[in-house]
């Protein structure tokens, strides 16, 4: 039989844990912006990125928000990485996964 306080102690571990964001943005995805498909129709599309991070922890659902966030994060990183300087979101985040359209924009 398992203690229940050691239960009590793993439960709330993993729940702070699902709280917590993961994933840096690098100096260089400090400088990508997120824009509106609209707010990029003069700008030079360099390709897409699809970028995932864990949605659960164990069974316990992680903060819809941290998992935007960590998204948003890695897409930024990658766009840097591909010459561009902005994201657009190309789908909807599902299970953790999500494609961003990457540009170059004149600023």
């Amino acid at each position: 039989m398992r203690n229940p306080c050691t239960l009590v102690l793993s439960l709330s571990l993993t729940l702070l844990l699902g709280a917590c964001t993961f994933v840096p943005l690098t100096p260089e995805g400090e400088q990508i912006k997120m824009e509106s498909a609209q707010a990029v129709t003069g700008c030079e599309r360099k390709g897409t990125t699809s970028v995932s991070t864990k949605h659960k922890l164990g069974f316990v659902p992680r903060s819809a928000d941290i998992v935007t966030e960590e998204l948003q994060s890695l897409a930024r990183n990658d766009a840097a990485k591909l010459g561009g300087n902005t994201i657009v979101p190309e789908t909807q985040e599902l299970e953790g996964q999500q494609t961003f359209a990457v540009y170059q924009c004149r600023r």
